[in-house]
Protein backbone atom coordinates (compact mmCIF):
# COMPACT_ATOMS: atom_id res chain seq x y z
CA UNK A 1 0.00 0.00 0.00
CA UNK A 2 2.54 2.26 0.76
CA UNK A 3 4.38 2.94 -3.12
CA UNK A 4 0.27 3.82 -4.11
CA UNK A 5 0.11 6.09 -0.80
CA UNK A 6 -0.32 9.83 -2.04
CA UNK A 7 2.00 12.33 -1.76
CA UNK A 8 2.50 16.13 -1.77
CA UNK A 9 3.00 17.87 -5.34
CA UNK A 10 6.48 18.51 -5.38
CA UNK A 11 6.59 21.13 -7.78
CA UNK A 12 8.95 24.40 -6.83
CA UNK A 13 8.43 28.10 -7.32
CA UNK A 14 11.26 30.49 -7.56
CA UNK A 15 12.56 33.48 -5.35
CA UNK A 16 11.88 35.45 -9.02
CA UNK A 17 8.60 34.11 -9.62
CA UNK A 18 7.82 34.58 -6.11
CA UNK A 19 8.84 38.38 -6.32
CA UNK A 20 6.03 38.31 -8.81
CA UNK A 21 3.22 36.72 -7.59
CA UNK A 22 3.52 37.91 -4.23
CA UNK A 23 3.61 41.65 -5.78
CA UNK A 24 0.14 40.58 -7.76
CA UNK A 25 -1.20 39.60 -4.16
CA UNK A 26 -0.21 42.85 -2.76
CA UNK A 27 -2.48 44.39 -5.30
CA UNK A 28 -4.74 41.77 -4.76
CA UNK A 29 -5.06 42.49 -0.98
CA UNK A 30 -5.49 46.49 -1.42
CA UNK A 31 -7.92 45.69 -4.00
CA UNK A 32 -6.22 47.08 -6.68
CA UNK A 33 -6.88 46.44 -10.89
CA UNK A 34 -4.70 43.76 -12.05
CA UNK A 35 -4.14 42.07 -8.18
CA UNK A 36 -4.30 38.01 -8.23
CA UNK A 37 -4.58 36.11 -5.23
CA UNK A 38 -1.41 34.06 -4.15
CA UNK A 39 -2.28 30.37 -4.73
CA UNK A 40 0.52 28.02 -3.63
CA UNK A 41 -1.46 24.91 -2.40
CA UNK A 42 1.25 22.36 -2.40
CA UNK A 43 4.21 24.00 -3.66
CA UNK A 44 7.88 23.65 -2.70
CA UNK A 45 8.76 27.22 -1.15
CA UNK A 46 11.57 25.74 0.83
CA UNK A 47 14.54 28.42 2.20
CA UNK A 48 12.36 31.29 -0.24
CA UNK A 49 12.18 34.45 1.39
CA UNK A 50 9.15 36.41 2.04
CA UNK A 51 10.47 38.60 4.62
CA UNK A 52 7.79 41.92 5.11
CA UNK A 53 5.73 40.98 2.34
CA UNK A 54 1.72 40.80 3.08
CA UNK A 55 0.30 37.20 2.28
CA UNK A 56 -2.80 38.33 4.01
CA UNK A 57 -5.29 36.03 2.61
CA UNK A 58 -3.33 33.42 1.18
CA UNK A 59 -3.55 30.17 -0.17
CA UNK A 60 -0.84 27.75 1.02
CA UNK A 61 -2.55 24.61 1.45
CA UNK A 62 0.00 21.90 2.07
CA UNK A 63 2.58 23.61 1.20
CA UNK A 64 6.33 22.68 2.13
CA UNK A 65 8.31 26.16 3.33
CA UNK A 66 10.85 24.70 5.38
CA UNK A 67 13.87 26.99 6.49
CA UNK A 68 11.68 29.89 4.37
CA UNK A 69 11.71 33.20 5.84
CA UNK A 70 8.54 34.98 7.09
CA UNK A 71 9.98 37.78 9.00
CA UNK A 72 8.07 40.82 9.50
CA UNK A 73 5.37 39.39 7.11
CA UNK A 74 1.47 40.23 7.68
CA UNK A 75 0.02 36.57 7.17
CA UNK A 76 -3.86 37.45 8.33
CA UNK A 77 -6.33 35.12 7.71
CA UNK A 78 -4.11 32.86 5.58
CA UNK A 79 -4.62 28.83 5.08
CA UNK A 80 -1.88 27.30 5.39
CA UNK A 81 -3.96 24.00 6.85
CA UNK A 82 -1.35 20.87 6.88
CA UNK A 83 2.01 23.27 5.52
CA UNK A 84 5.12 22.28 6.57
CA UNK A 85 6.95 25.13 7.96
CA UNK A 86 9.93 23.42 9.98
CA UNK A 87 12.69 25.30 10.50
CA UNK A 88 11.13 28.69 9.32
CA UNK A 89 11.36 31.82 10.66
CA UNK A 90 8.15 33.80 11.72
CA UNK A 91 9.91 36.39 13.98
CA UNK A 92 7.32 38.90 14.65
CA UNK A 93 5.20 37.98 11.71
CA UNK A 94 1.21 38.25 11.88
CA UNK A 95 -0.60 35.41 11.46
CA UNK A 96 -4.09 36.42 13.59
CA UNK A 97 -7.04 34.30 12.19
CA UNK A 98 -4.31 32.02 9.92
CA UNK A 99 -5.79 28.51 9.45
CA UNK A 100 -2.74 26.47 10.69
CA UNK A 101 -4.72 23.43 11.49
CA UNK A 102 -2.56 20.72 11.23
CA UNK A 103 0.78 22.50 9.93
CA UNK A 104 3.92 21.28 11.29
CA UNK A 105 6.18 24.51 13.03
CA UNK A 106 8.96 22.31 14.27
CA UNK A 107 12.30 24.40 15.16
CA UNK A 108 10.69 27.34 13.76
CA UNK A 109 11.17 30.61 15.23
CA UNK A 110 7.67 32.92 16.10
CA UNK A 111 9.59 35.17 18.27
CA UNK A 112 7.08 37.93 19.09
CA UNK A 113 4.82 36.79 16.43
CA UNK A 114 0.70 37.25 15.93
CA UNK A 115 -1.34 34.31 16.04
CA UNK A 116 -4.22 35.71 17.75
CA UNK A 117 -7.37 33.86 16.98
CA UNK A 118 -5.31 31.49 15.03
CA UNK A 119 -6.90 28.02 14.35
CA UNK A 120 -3.85 25.48 15.54
CA UNK A 121 -6.75 22.24 15.68
CA UNK A 122 -6.25 19.00 14.01
CA UNK A 123 -6.01 19.30 10.36
CA UNK A 124 -4.60 16.16 8.23
CA UNK A 125 -4.88 16.57 4.11
CA UNK A 126 -6.21 13.24 2.21
CA UNK A 127 -6.02 12.43 -1.18
CA UNK A 128 -6.54 9.59 -3.45
CA UNK A 129 -4.13 7.07 -3.73
CA UNK A 130 -3.37 5.70 -7.60
CA UNK A 131 -6.43 3.40 -6.50
CA UNK A 132 -8.71 5.40 -5.93
CA UNK A 133 -8.54 4.97 -2.37
CA UNK A 134 -8.68 7.93 0.16
CA UNK A 135 -5.67 8.36 2.40
CA UNK A 136 -3.66 10.61 4.35
CA UNK A 137 -1.01 12.32 2.51
CA UNK A 138 2.77 12.31 4.28
CA UNK A 139 2.67 12.79 8.05
CA UNK A 140 -0.81 11.42 8.24
CA UNK A 141 -0.56 12.98 12.28
CA UNK A 142 -3.46 15.39 12.69
CA UNK A 143 -2.12 17.87 15.13
CA UNK A 144 -0.60 21.14 14.65
CA UNK A 145 3.48 20.63 15.82
CA UNK A 146 5.22 23.30 17.36
CA UNK A 147 8.03 20.84 19.26
CA UNK A 148 11.07 22.47 19.81
CA UNK A 149 9.74 26.11 18.34
CA UNK A 150 10.26 29.57 19.35
CA UNK A 151 7.34 30.96 20.31
CA UNK A 152 8.81 33.57 23.08
CA UNK A 153 6.62 36.91 23.46
CA UNK A 154 3.97 35.37 20.79
CA UNK A 155 0.26 36.73 20.85
CA UNK A 156 -2.07 33.37 20.82
CA UNK A 157 -4.74 35.28 23.19
CA UNK A 158 -8.10 33.76 22.10
CA UNK A 159 -6.02 30.63 19.37
CA UNK A 160 -7.57 27.61 19.22
CA UNK A 161 -4.93 25.02 19.80
CA UNK A 162 -6.99 21.77 20.81
CA UNK A 163 -4.44 19.17 21.18
CA UNK A 164 -1.51 20.48 19.83
CA UNK A 165 1.75 19.23 20.45
CA UNK A 166 4.41 21.03 21.29
CA UNK A 167 7.24 19.55 23.37
CA UNK A 168 10.17 21.66 24.84
CA UNK A 169 8.69 24.54 23.23
CA UNK A 170 10.04 28.36 24.21
CA UNK A 171 6.52 30.16 25.26
CA UNK A 172 7.88 32.40 27.54
CA UNK A 173 6.57 35.01 28.36
CA UNK A 174 3.93 34.10 25.31
CA UNK A 175 0.18 35.78 25.95
CA UNK A 176 -2.13 32.66 26.12
CA UNK A 177 -5.20 34.62 27.22
CA UNK A 178 -8.16 33.14 26.66
CA UNK A 179 -6.72 30.53 23.91
CA UNK A 180 -8.16 27.31 24.00
CA UNK A 181 -5.88 24.30 24.82
CA UNK A 182 -7.33 21.08 25.22
CA UNK A 183 -5.67 18.14 25.41
CA UNK A 184 -2.52 19.96 24.41
CA UNK A 185 1.06 18.51 24.48
CA UNK A 186 3.22 20.77 25.74
CA UNK A 187 5.58 18.84 28.38
CA UNK A 188 8.44 20.58 29.10
CA UNK A 189 8.11 23.53 27.54
CA UNK A 190 9.15 27.00 28.94
CA UNK A 191 6.14 29.10 29.79
CA UNK A 192 7.69 31.45 32.64
CA UNK A 193 5.53 34.25 32.54
CA UNK A 194 3.24 33.36 30.11
CA UNK A 195 0.12 34.97 30.75
CA UNK A 196 -2.58 32.24 30.42
CA UNK A 197 -5.54 33.85 32.48
CA UNK A 198 -8.60 32.12 31.50
CA UNK A 199 -6.97 30.11 29.36
CA UNK A 200 -8.38 26.39 29.16
CA UNK A 201 -5.74 24.23 29.69
CA UNK A 202 -8.25 20.58 30.33
CA UNK A 203 -6.64 17.58 30.03
CA UNK A 204 -3.34 19.94 28.74
CA UNK A 205 0.20 17.55 29.29
CA UNK A 206 1.95 20.40 31.24
CA UNK A 207 4.33 17.91 32.82
CA UNK A 208 7.80 19.24 33.58
CA UNK A 209 6.93 22.74 32.48
CA UNK A 210 8.46 26.17 33.69
CA UNK A 211 5.56 28.10 34.88
CA UNK A 212 7.49 31.04 36.68
CA UNK A 213 5.99 33.84 36.74
CA UNK A 214 3.16 32.63 34.46
CA UNK A 215 -0.47 34.30 35.20
CA UNK A 216 -3.29 31.24 35.97
CA UNK A 217 -5.73 33.38 36.97
CA UNK A 218 -8.74 31.93 35.92
CA UNK A 219 -7.23 29.33 34.12
CA UNK A 220 -9.51 25.96 33.42
CA UNK A 221 -6.91 23.34 34.98
CA UNK A 222 -9.28 20.22 34.50
CA UNK A 223 -7.75 16.99 34.93
CA UNK A 224 -4.46 18.75 33.07
CA UNK A 225 -1.00 17.06 34.06
CA UNK A 226 1.15 19.22 36.12
CA UNK A 227 3.87 16.83 37.31
CA UNK A 228 7.13 18.40 38.00
CA UNK A 229 5.85 21.80 36.91
CA UNK A 230 7.41 24.57 38.24
CA UNK A 231 4.88 27.46 38.96
CA UNK A 232 7.46 29.77 41.39
CA UNK A 233 6.18 33.15 41.37
CA UNK A 234 3.05 31.97 39.53
CA UNK A 235 -0.44 33.49 40.12
CA UNK A 236 -2.39 30.16 40.34
CA UNK A 237 -5.23 29.82 43.72
CA UNK A 238 -4.92 26.63 45.13
CA UNK A 239 -8.72 25.92 44.11
CA UNK A 240 -8.12 26.49 40.43
CA UNK A 241 -4.86 24.11 41.02
CA UNK A 242 -7.14 21.69 43.15
CA UNK A 243 -9.34 20.74 39.45
CA UNK A 244 -5.91 19.31 38.03
CA UNK A 245 -5.37 15.63 37.07
CA UNK A 246 -2.52 15.36 38.75
CA UNK A 247 0.32 17.51 40.75
CA UNK A 248 3.21 15.56 41.63
CA UNK A 249 6.36 16.87 42.90
CA UNK A 250 4.97 20.33 41.71
CA UNK A 251 6.76 23.38 42.73
CA UNK A 252 4.50 26.00 43.91
CA UNK A 253 5.30 29.37 45.42
CA UNK A 254 6.30 29.35 49.14
CA UNK A 255 3.30 30.14 51.91
CA UNK A 256 4.53 33.11 54.11
CA UNK A 257 2.69 32.00 56.96
CA UNK A 258 5.90 29.09 56.81
CA UNK A 259 8.84 31.68 56.92
CA UNK A 260 9.61 30.74 60.30
CA UNK A 261 8.60 34.40 61.95
CA UNK A 262 6.22 37.39 60.67
CA UNK A 263 7.05 39.50 58.41
CA UNK A 264 6.93 42.18 60.59
CA UNK A 265 9.74 40.51 62.42
CA UNK A 266 11.90 39.64 59.59
CA UNK A 267 11.31 43.42 58.85
CA UNK A 268 12.44 44.98 61.82
CA UNK A 269 15.51 42.35 61.66
CA UNK A 270 16.28 43.41 57.93
CA UNK A 271 16.25 47.32 59.68
CA UNK A 272 18.70 46.11 62.31
CA UNK A 273 20.96 44.69 59.56
CA UNK A 274 21.09 46.96 57.57
CA UNK A 275 21.78 50.16 60.33
CA UNK A 276 24.75 47.55 61.14
CA UNK A 277 25.99 47.19 57.75
CA UNK A 278 25.36 43.41 58.63
CA UNK A 279 27.09 42.90 61.81
CA UNK A 280 23.58 42.20 63.57
CA UNK A 281 20.21 41.58 62.23
CA UNK A 282 19.24 39.62 58.93
CA UNK A 283 18.64 40.89 55.75
CA UNK A 284 14.92 39.93 54.64
CA UNK A 285 15.22 37.29 52.16
CA UNK A 286 11.63 36.21 50.44
CA UNK A 287 12.82 34.31 47.60
CA UNK A 288 9.80 32.70 46.08
CA UNK A 289 7.29 33.87 48.68
CA UNK A 290 4.11 34.16 48.27
CA UNK A 291 3.49 37.97 48.96
CA UNK A 292 0.39 38.28 46.79
CA UNK A 293 -1.03 41.97 48.02
CA UNK A 294 1.59 42.86 50.26
CA UNK A 295 1.23 46.42 51.53
CA UNK A 296 4.77 47.66 52.69
CA UNK A 297 4.36 51.60 51.51
CA UNK A 298 7.62 53.76 53.22
CA UNK A 299 9.21 51.02 54.53
CA UNK A 300 12.94 50.77 54.47
CA UNK A 301 13.38 47.11 52.22
CA UNK A 302 16.74 48.04 50.82
CA UNK A 303 18.83 45.45 49.24
CA UNK A 304 15.75 42.67 50.37
CA UNK A 305 16.05 39.61 48.26
CA UNK A 306 12.47 38.97 46.47
CA UNK A 307 13.94 36.92 43.74
CA UNK A 308 10.77 34.49 42.34
CA UNK A 309 8.40 36.38 44.64
CA UNK A 310 4.88 36.64 44.20
CA UNK A 311 3.63 40.20 44.35
CA UNK A 312 1.11 40.13 42.14
CA UNK A 313 -0.63 43.53 43.47
CA UNK A 314 1.52 44.76 45.99
CA UNK A 315 1.52 48.23 47.38
CA UNK A 316 5.06 49.28 47.87
CA UNK A 317 4.62 53.39 47.16
CA UNK A 318 7.09 55.74 48.95
CA UNK A 319 9.29 52.58 49.82
CA UNK A 320 13.44 52.04 49.86
CA UNK A 321 13.94 49.04 47.45
CA UNK A 322 17.46 50.45 46.46
CA UNK A 323 19.90 47.66 45.35
CA UNK A 324 17.01 45.03 46.13
CA UNK A 325 16.92 41.62 43.90
CA UNK A 326 13.47 40.98 42.30
CA UNK A 327 14.63 39.25 39.33
CA UNK A 328 12.49 36.67 38.15
CA UNK A 329 9.22 37.93 40.88
CA UNK A 330 5.83 37.87 39.21
CA UNK A 331 4.68 41.90 40.32
CA UNK A 332 1.93 42.78 37.67
CA UNK A 333 -0.16 45.24 38.88
CA UNK A 334 1.61 46.36 41.90
CA UNK A 335 2.77 49.85 42.73
CA UNK A 336 6.02 51.29 43.24
CA UNK A 337 5.14 54.82 43.04
CA UNK A 338 7.52 57.09 43.73
CA UNK A 339 9.79 54.56 45.17
CA UNK A 340 13.55 54.64 46.05
CA UNK A 341 14.73 51.56 43.91
CA UNK A 342 18.12 53.07 42.71
CA UNK A 343 20.57 49.94 41.69
CA UNK A 344 17.22 47.15 42.15
CA UNK A 345 17.51 44.12 39.55
CA UNK A 346 14.31 43.14 37.79
CA UNK A 347 15.58 41.02 35.54
CA UNK A 348 13.02 38.81 33.91
CA UNK A 349 10.24 39.87 36.04
CA UNK A 350 6.65 40.01 35.09
CA UNK A 351 5.01 42.93 35.46
CA UNK A 352 2.26 43.49 33.32
CA UNK A 353 -0.03 47.23 34.29
CA UNK A 354 2.79 47.77 37.23
CA UNK A 355 3.16 51.11 38.04
CA UNK A 356 6.69 52.62 38.57
CA UNK A 357 5.15 56.28 38.20
CA UNK A 358 7.85 59.14 39.55
CA UNK A 359 10.22 56.35 41.18
CA UNK A 360 13.91 56.96 41.42
CA UNK A 361 15.53 54.10 39.09
CA UNK A 362 18.99 56.16 38.85
CA UNK A 363 21.99 54.20 39.46
CA UNK A 364 23.13 53.58 42.88
CA UNK A 365 26.79 55.25 43.85
CA UNK A 366 28.84 52.45 44.64
CA UNK A 367 30.72 53.76 47.91
CA UNK A 368 34.46 53.62 47.42
CA UNK A 369 33.61 53.25 43.41
CA UNK A 370 35.41 55.98 42.07
CA UNK A 371 32.10 57.44 40.50
CA UNK A 372 30.83 54.06 39.10
CA UNK A 373 27.32 53.19 39.79
CA UNK A 374 24.94 50.37 39.58
CA UNK A 375 22.30 50.89 37.20
CA UNK A 376 19.20 49.22 37.53
CA UNK A 377 18.62 46.01 35.34
CA UNK A 378 14.81 45.40 33.73
CA UNK A 379 16.63 42.91 31.06
CA UNK A 380 14.44 40.51 29.32
CA UNK A 381 11.23 41.76 31.67
CA UNK A 382 7.58 42.00 30.53
CA UNK A 383 6.55 45.14 31.35
CA UNK A 384 3.39 45.51 29.22
CA UNK A 385 1.41 47.92 29.92
CA UNK A 386 3.45 49.54 32.85
CA UNK A 387 3.51 53.47 34.39
CA UNK A 388 6.56 54.92 33.92
CA UNK A 389 5.31 58.43 34.19
CA UNK A 390 7.51 61.22 35.52
CA UNK A 391 10.11 57.93 35.94
CA UNK A 392 14.05 58.82 36.68
CA UNK A 393 15.75 55.88 34.17
CA UNK A 394 18.97 57.33 33.76
CA UNK A 395 21.14 54.47 33.05
CA UNK A 396 18.40 51.96 33.13
CA UNK A 397 18.82 48.67 31.49
CA UNK A 398 15.70 47.46 29.11
CA UNK A 399 17.52 45.26 26.87
CA UNK A 400 15.01 43.22 25.26
CA UNK A 401 12.61 43.90 27.57
CA UNK A 402 8.79 44.38 26.65
CA UNK A 403 7.79 47.35 26.70
CA UNK A 404 4.20 47.35 24.64
CA UNK A 405 1.98 50.09 25.67
CA UNK A 406 3.60 51.44 28.50
CA UNK A 407 3.46 54.86 29.49
CA UNK A 408 6.57 56.59 29.63
CA UNK A 409 5.48 60.60 29.66
CA UNK A 410 8.02 63.01 30.48
CA UNK A 411 10.16 59.92 31.91
CA UNK A 412 14.47 60.70 31.71
CA UNK A 413 15.75 57.81 29.67
CA UNK A 414 18.77 59.49 29.26
CA UNK A 415 22.11 56.91 28.70
CA UNK A 416 19.18 54.08 29.25
CA UNK A 417 19.94 50.74 27.02
CA UNK A 418 16.37 50.14 24.89
CA UNK A 419 18.30 47.68 22.49
CA UNK A 420 16.17 45.48 21.12
CA UNK A 421 13.04 45.91 23.40
CA UNK A 422 9.77 46.24 21.92
CA UNK A 423 7.84 49.39 22.95
CA UNK A 424 5.11 48.92 20.45
CA UNK A 425 2.01 51.01 21.40
CA UNK A 426 3.88 53.29 24.23
CA UNK A 427 3.20 56.63 24.90
CA UNK A 428 6.61 58.78 24.78
CA UNK A 429 5.53 62.03 25.21
CA UNK A 430 7.92 64.54 26.03
CA UNK A 431 10.70 61.90 26.29
CA UNK A 432 14.28 62.81 24.82
CA UNK A 433 14.45 59.11 22.75
CA UNK A 434 17.89 60.23 21.22
CA UNK A 435 19.54 60.38 24.75
CA UNK A 436 18.90 56.92 24.54
CA UNK A 437 20.30 53.69 23.33
CA UNK A 438 17.60 52.91 20.81
CA UNK A 439 19.66 50.23 18.51
CA UNK A 440 17.11 47.33 17.36
CA UNK A 441 14.11 48.66 19.41
CA UNK A 442 10.54 48.10 18.41
CA UNK A 443 7.69 50.52 17.37
CA UNK A 444 9.47 53.77 17.56
CA UNK A 445 11.31 54.14 14.18
CA UNK A 446 9.37 57.32 13.24
CA UNK A 447 9.18 58.59 16.77
CA UNK A 448 13.05 58.53 17.34
CA UNK A 449 13.95 59.99 13.89
CA UNK A 450 11.46 63.35 15.05
CA UNK A 451 13.23 63.34 18.44
CA UNK A 452 17.22 63.33 16.47
CA UNK A 453 15.35 65.91 14.44
CA UNK A 454 14.56 68.34 17.20
CA UNK A 455 17.93 67.64 18.57
CA UNK A 456 20.20 68.50 15.34
CA UNK A 457 17.83 71.13 14.09
CA UNK A 458 16.92 69.47 10.76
Amino acid sequence: MGGNAPSRTSSRINQVDLHRLTGLHEKFVRREPGGQRLQLNFKRLDGLDFTGRNLSEAELVGTEARGAFFRDATLKNTNLFGADLTRADFTNACLARADLRGASFKRAVLLGADLSEADLRDGAIMARDKNGMLSYIDRGHPAARFDDANLRRSSLADARLTRLVGHRTDLGQANLAGARLVGCDLSGSDLSGAVLAGADLSQCNLSGCNLRGATLAGAVLDGANLDGADLTAAQISRLELSSAGSCQDVKLPKDREKLGRTLMRLMDEHQLWLKTQGRQGMQAVLEGVDLTGFEAEGLDLSAANFRHALLAQAVLSAGHFSMADFSGAQISGASFEDADLRGAGFQDVSAQAASFAFANLSPMPITGGRGRAWPVNFSGANLSAADFRGADLRGANFTNASLVGVDLREAVVTGASFVDADLSGADLRDVELAEADMRGAIGVRNLLAEAINRITGD
